[in-house]
């Protein structure tokens, strides 16, 4: 606040207080986490790989299949599954890395910009690409909604259908829909409020870096669903490291069984390395909703109390302990365009902590940065004044 008087810019001030935020250690620490996600989600591929390969050769030696196979369909069959299995893999794993790559890096340039204290470094790039990472998200989400608000639409029909012939089976098929509904129905409203609100926080943000307004929009809300969902994701985590246990119990009751147990016992790496990678993916989730809620409270901080900051239509720019009506920052060159007239009437002295006031200026009719005596145009954006 000090320097007011010769270098204010709304546009700068709102910066410097995202960047304020976005420099804590915790950024650094998403990002990092991502990195070693993207390691382990390589590594499980090619634990996955031999161990899919072992248990296809184990069930071609189940006797009643061997029985059915002559030894080059059954080499066939082999090399058959383990190409499609391999070409499952990686075609999942690709595009998995390519989105975990992008968000550690977003991350990592976040915080990087964040702790540059020079006002033009600004995190703008990273906050973009992860606005753009969530809307590629949403977008398989809102495919599978419809997919399965069609399935329920088709139930329901049938429903009616069966209800109207009088069949015996129409009261168990209404069970079945209410069933359906409501577990599925609830998946979609779950799933659409989370990756709605996370494009939303994510845009709010980058409002925030350009545009004279901070906003927190979808902030508590992603925030909060995030942090129940990685809860949800680390609890069935550690369920596979039961599986091992689980198997052995399995032999120990039922000894005829233990060549199938044997042949899931040969997936064990694979489920461990999926429960490894998933803890921290659930670890991921929880720190987004952390974020987010620790973004939605700093922001609260400064603009609590100012209505006229976040509802305004006006854009009005928040400058400390009040609120200055300001038209938004536009970079742009000198024109030969004639200013707007200003009311100066409705810029008020600015009293500081030692209650000294400043005296007025003259503003700028387009950023609102003070003029010194004698300017012919804006030192901000080159206006005539």
């Amino acid at each position: 606040m000090q320097n007011f008087q010769t270098n204010f810019n709304p546009f700068y001030q709102n910066v410097a207080i995202i960047k304020s935020y976005f420099k804590k250690p915790v950024i650094l620490t998403q990002g990092i986490l991502y990195i070693v996600s993207a390691i382990l989600s390589v590594v499980s591929t090619f634990v996955m790989m031999p161990a899919m390969n072992n248990y296809f050769n184990m069930f071609l030696s189940i006797p009643e299949i061997a029985q059915d196979m002559t030894a080059s369909e059954a080499r066939f069959f082999n090399s058959f599954m383990s190409v499609y299995t391999n070409i499952i893999v990686f075609a999942s794993l690709i595009p998995s890395i390519i989105m975990i790559g992008l968000t550690a890096a977003a991350f990592l340039i976040i915080y990087k910009k964040s702790k540059n204290d020079d006002p033009a470094s600004t995190p703008k790039t990273g906050v973009t690409i992860l606005f753009v990472l969530s809307i590629v998200q949403l977008i398989p989400i809102i495919i599978a909604s419809a997919i399965l608000l069609l399935a329920i639409l088709l139930l329901i029909v049938e429903s009616i259908i069966t209800s109207s012939s009088g069949a015996d089976e129409a009261a168990l098929l209404w069970v079945l829909t209410i069933i359906y509904t409501f577990i599925f129905g609830g998946m979609i409203a779950i799933f659409l409020l989370y990756f709605i609100n996370q494009v939303r926080f994510y845009k709010s943000v980058l409002n925030s870096l350009t545009t004279v307004n901070l906003s927190y929009k979808g902030a508590g809300i992603f925030g909060v669903f995030s942090i129940i969902y990685g809860v949800i994701t680390a609890m069935s985590s550690l369920s596979s490291f039961s599986i091992t246990p689980i198997l052995n119990a399995m032999t120990e009751l039922e000894p005829e069984i233990v060549f199938v147990v044997d042949m899931f016992g040969t997936l064990t790496p694979v489920f461990m390395f999926s429960a490894v990678t998933s803890i921290f993916t659930a670890a991921i989730t929880v720190i987004s909703g952390i974020i987010a809620l620790g973004y939605k409270k700093h922001i609260k901080s400064y603009t609590e109390g100012f209505s006229d900051y976040t509802t305004s239509e006006q854009n009005a720019g928040f400058v400390g302990d009040f609120v200055m009506d300001t038209p938004p920052v536009q970079e742009s060159h000198p024109t030969h365009q004639s200013a707007p007239q200003i009311n100066e009437s409705k810029f008020e002295p600015v009293v500081f902590n030692d209650n000294s006031p400043i005296k007025q200026n003259t503003y700028c009719p387009r950023c609102g940065t003070p003029a010194k005596e004698g300017d012919v145009f804006c030192n901000a954006c080159g206006t005539k004044l």
